[in-house]
């Protein structure tokens, strides 16, 4: 399903060679799409700008880490960068997860290090 953040997902820097904005971004995001397929896409962006990503994910056995396998046309043989999300919580549509953000397109507004983030479900309109 798709889970969108809650809190500012971008580090605010103090200096040209860390990770992050010098100021919050304007309408700041970070969603997920996990479906059922095994595939993903994660979308991060604020108002001014977007960045799609898309890939392959998978569930450890303990259910308590993502691994996210980055590929550009979300095929398996394509992938280009794998990453883990640690899930601290997920009770209903309330989720907690720790991980960090890195793209090399988009390093310098795009990114954060290790940092918790809270994710709510998007509840799907029934018709």
């Amino acid at each position: 399903g798709e889970w969108k953040s809650t809190s500012y997902p971008f580090e605010i820097a103090s200096s040209l060679d860390e990770c992050g904005t010098f100021e919050e971004m304007q309408d700041a995001y970070v969603k997920f799409n996990f479906r059922a397929d095994g595939t993903f896409t994660r979308s991060l962006g604020s108002m001014a700008m977007e960045l799609l990503e898309t890939g392959i994910w998978s569930l450890s056995e303990d259910g308590r880490y993502i691994t996210l396998f980055f590929s550009e046309d979300g095929n398996a043989e394509n992938i280009t960068s794998s990453s883990v999300v640690k899930i601290d919580m997920l009770q209903g549509s309330q989720m907690n997860v720790t991980q960090n953000i890195e793209n090399e397109e988009f390093m310098s507004f795009f990114c954060t290090p290790w940092k918790q983030f809270h994710f709510e479900k998007v509840q799907q309109l029934i018709r």
